[in-house]
């Protein structure tokens, strides 16, 4: 009995060690990768002299459709025009913001830059005072909106 049992197990022993692979198995991954929008717009903190330079320093990396705009939001001292109030008084200047082509207001679109475009966008913006009746130092915070608009929703 103990020799059919020896057989018995050698025999299955042999019989799992020659299994035959009949399918090659395969495994899969997924590969991601995520590229954040990216963009540097660059406005000048202060301007004196009545010219300013707007520009997107590096080309926006962004979704195909999507693009850079960046308009006049606010003015500290707006009331119909943009003003410069004197900085001790309640005396204001009258100003005018051009782009060189036309007079911009409060929702003005000044500067837009497309996905993947070849070159940086600038925009120069020029700020004209009325004739000032007092003398003093006058300012005007002016506020800009940057975002990123799809334009295939447009």
């Amino acid at each position: 009995m103990k020799k059919l049992l020896s057989i018995l197990l050698a025999i299955a022993l042999m019989v799992t060690m020659s299994v035959t692979v009949f399918a090659a198995e395969r495994q899969s991954t997924t590969v991601t990768y995520q590229v954040d929008p990216t963009y540097t717009v660059t406005i000048p903190a202060d301007v004196s002299g009545g010219c300013a330079s707007l520009s997107i320093e590096a080309e926006p990396i962004l979704k195909k459709t999507e693009k850079v705009v960046i308009s006049i939001g606010a003015s500290a001292n707006y009331n119909g025009t943009f003003r410069l109030k004197e900085k001790t008084e309640e005396v204001y200047i009258d100003y005018t913001i051009s782009d060189g082509t036309k007079i911009l207001d409060v929702g003005s679109v000044v500067l837009e830059q497309e996905a993947a475009a070849p070159e940086k966008a600038t925009a120069s913006l020029t700020f004209t005072p009325d004739k000032a009746l007092y003398s003093g130092d006058y300012s005007d915070m002016l506020t800009f909106i940057i975002a990123v608009v799809d334009t295939a929703e447009q």
